[in-house]
């Protein structure tokens, strides 16, 4: 019997992933997924996602899933409060070597605030 040592780590299709998304899009839309290959067989070659620690708090309006890879809204986006969001993603195989890719989400505005009004004159935000 021949065993698969750990010897690949895991590979991004893309080092950088570019989305947009609506601001009023519903809550657990999907707005990516990243993939990652592994040339590695058995249990060297499960590839599980995260967020990476560097990620901050960028990631806390999105959830991911850590077997496919899908990358989903958790809370409400505000074009207002915040226009991007940019994620560190890791893969790590089951050896526990790992790759980083990024995912910038940018947060598109929708026409949901009325018109204010200052000093007599009508703008429009």
């Amino acid at each position: 019997m021949v065993l698969d040592v750990n010897d690949n780590a895991p590979i991004f299709t893309r080092e950088l992933y570019k989305v947009k998304t609506l601001e009023n899009s519903p809550e657990d839309s999907m707005v990516a997924t990243v993939i990652a290959t592994e040339l590695d067989k058995g249990l060297n070659g499960e590839i599980v996602y995260s967020f990476s620690q560097n990620a901050g708090k960028s990631h806390s309006a999105f959830k991911i899933n850590p077997l496919s890879g899908e990358i989903r809204i958790v809370k409400p986006l505000d074009f207002e409060l915040t226009e991007k969001y940019e994620i560190g993603i890791r893969a790590t195989d089951g050896g526990g070597l790992s790759a980083l890719c990024k995912v910038l989400v940018e947060v598109l505005d929708v026409n949901d605030n009325p018109p204010e009004k200052r000093k007599g004159v009508l703008v429009a935000s």
